[in-house]
């Protein structure tokens, strides 16, 4: 089944701008490389780790993600940490 392509959105001057598909993940659009270790990692204990790194700033020096991304990053972590869950030793 092919999907549909969205034209291309254009300014008043004629001008492409950056063309929004509704079907393309934001990770996919926006951070390739992180989804890119998601699809790697997924599955794995690690998993668990890499998401943990990209919620919490240790160098100090991050303004962090828009809402629209850290949504789908909570999403698939909650999905993850159902199939994996964390492994605690007491």
């Amino acid at each position: 089944m092919a999907r549909y392509k969205f034209p291309a959105p254009r300014t008043q001057s004629g001008q492409k701008t950056q063309t929004f598909d509704p079907y393309v993940s934001i990770l996919e659009r926006d951070y390739p490389r992180i989804l890119e270790n998601i699809q790697m990692l997924w599955g794995f204990d690690e998993m668990n780790d890499f998401f943990r790194k990209l919620s919490i700033d240790d160098r100090g020096d991050r303004q962090g993600f828009p809402p629209e991304a850290w949504e789908e990053i909570r999403a698939l972590m909650d999905l993850h940490l159902f199939i994996v869950p964390e492994k605690h030793t007491f």
